[in-house]
């Protein structure tokens, strides 16, 4: 605030350039000593050096009999570099004592330095704010400039050591240099038999260091004594705090902390236990409505139960529903594509075995079959797509054979092979394979189905088991075949289970199942409860 001030005195003056042209002297007279005026409190002396030399002065009297030294080199300071506010280090003049200018270059469009505005600031008035807000018994403050001259200090102050036989009175050069040489932030120093904590600064527009000092030794007392009554205070507080609690207490707690009891039984042991509790005041009044809430949620969730194994059926059959159109959409469209070329022996084995996999898709009897019959219908599909491709691409089966009796869900493997034909190796050039692979780890049946296709892009293969809610129509039946299989593992065996996939561009897809074990249908009512 203090330089925001300056800037706008000098501003003033410096946007009336008329005044460093000949002629205008009793004019410059009268602004500098008018603005003089009004901000002696915070200014000396104001000048106007013109570029020819010529001065005026807020105090020209005393400036013609003593003049002022300074004001060439402050002159000099204004004509070099750019045209912001430029300061100056601290001096005495015979006008100001003890100063600092700040110096406001003028120029005119033309870019030619015309002269400069310059105030010598009352270090004292600095001293009145900043000392008095800081300085007391074991602390004080110091503001230096660049070259790490005292700016504002306390000369009554008993941390700082002065120069003896000089007045007013002068830190000693040892000290400073010794601040000087700490960084910004908090440090510890000595300096004679005193240990000193230092704070430094340069968090201002000058670039001054303002360094607060503290007698170490002083604020531990005052830390002690401090700490001290926060001991006293606190044990009174938990003395008023204890009879307090035991008031309330007797009154009120006690009535409640048998409520509350009742209500923690309910999440912490699953009952839906009812309160016994006479009494007709508000208490009595909140054990009867817990009362009925836990009346009304035992209706709730029994009604929810119902719902939820409801919707659990549905979802299910919806999903049974999508494979079986995907499935047969692309095999008729392999059968007429076969009557097109006349081959009608292939007709009649890919219609063969299209009866034996419908058979198999649409048997309601059992969810669950094992691996081993789910790779009889996996073969028959190939048939059906070799007959059409040829020898386009091969299968290969590398599966433990402690895996054959394994439950699995029907139609679980069928659509993600028909998506690695499809979608990975009818669009490469040349021969492609599919590798099946089955492993048993720890207590999960993990499959491998491992193309060598086209491969897809991460923001691709990422999308394709996004839930069926969150899915458009345009993704195509490759993605609705592949999420609804995952859906499926997940609705009946949990979130831990169902596809992983990972694919590279040009070099191909692996596509992971994840399981639990299951040898009967005991095994599979356990997992899905």
């Amino acid at each position: 605030m203090y330089l925001e001030n300056i800037t706008n005195i000098l501003l003033l003056i410096s946007a009336q350039q008329d005044l460093f042209e000949n002629g205008t002297s009793d004019e410059a007279q009268n602004i500098l000593q008018h603005y003089g005026e009004m901000n002696g409190h915070l200014i000396k002396t104001l000048y106007l050096v013109r570029s020819d030399g010529k001065v005026f002065s807020s105090k020209q009297l005393l400036y013609d009999i003593y003049g002022n030294q300074m004001l060439s080199k402050l002159n000099e300071m204004g004509s070099q570099g750019g045209n912001g506010l430029k300061w100056s280090e601290p001096y005495e003049t015979a006008l100001s004592d003890r100063t600092v200018a700040f110096v406001f270059p003028v120029r005119s469009k033309a870019n030619k330095y015309l002269g400069a505005a310059i105030a010598e600031i009352s270090l004292e008035y600095l001293n009145q704010k900043i000392i008095p807000m800081a300085s007391s018994r074991g602390q004080t403050i110091t503001l230096s400039s660049l070259a790490n001259e005292p700016i504002v200090y306390d000369p009554q102050s008993d941390l700082l050591p002065y120069e003896k036989g000089i007045f007013p009175p002068k830190i000693q050069g040892d000290f400073i240099s010794n601040i000087e040489q700490m960084s910004d932030g908090i440090n510890r120093t000595e300096f004679g038999a005193q240990n000193f904590i230092v704070a430094n600064s340069k968090g201002n527009n000058l670039g001054w260091r303002t360094s607060f000092i503290m007698n170490e030794n002083i604020l531990n007392m005052n830390v002690s004594k401090l700490y001290h009554n926060f001991e006293v205070t606190a044990l009174l507080w938990i003395i008023v705090f204890l009879f307090g609690s035991f008031l309330i207490s007797y009154y009120f707690t006690n009535p409640i902390r048998k409520l509350v009891h009742k209500m923690n039984a309910v999440t912490k042991y699953g009952r839906l236990s009812n309160i016994e509790m006479n009494r007709e005041d508000e208490i009595g009044q909140l054990a009867r409505s817990y009362n009925s809430m836990m009346d009304r949620i035992h209706i709730l969730i029994h009604e929810i139960r119902e719902v939820e194994v409801q919707k659990k059926e549905y979802e299910l059959k919806m999903l049974q529903s999508q494979i079986g159109p995907h499935f047969l959409y692309n095999t008729l469209a392999c059968i007429g594509s076969l009557a097109k070329q006349g081959r009608n022996t292939e007709v009649r084995d890919t219609i063969r075995s299209l009866v034996n996999l419908l058979s198999y898709s649409f048997d309601k009897r059992y969810e669950f079959i094992a691996l081993e019959e789910e790779i009889e219908a996996l073969n028959s599909y190939m048939n059906i797509q070799k007959t059409r491709y040829g020898d386009t691409f091969t299968c290969h089966f590398d599966i433990n054979p402690e895996l054959m009796r394994c439950k699995v869900l029907k139609l679980t493997l069928q659509p993600i092979v028909e998506n690695a034909i499809f979608h990975g190796l009818l669009s490469k050039k040349g021969s492609g394979s599919i590798e099946i692979r089955g492993r048993m780890i720890k207590n999960t049946v993990r499959i491998y189905v491992i193309d060598n296709g086209i491969g897809m892009e991460k923001e691709h293969y990422s999308k394709l088991l996004i839930s069926s809610r969150d899915r458009k129509l345009r993704d195509g039946f490759n993605s609705i075949g592949i999420m609804n299989v995952h859906e499926r593992i997940q609705i009946y065996f949990g979130k831990q289970y169902g596809l992983h996939i990972v694919s590279r561009m040009n070099r191909g897809t692996i596509v992971r199942i994840d399981l639990p074990i299951m040898k009967d249908d005991h095994d599979r009512q356990s997992n899905y409860a």
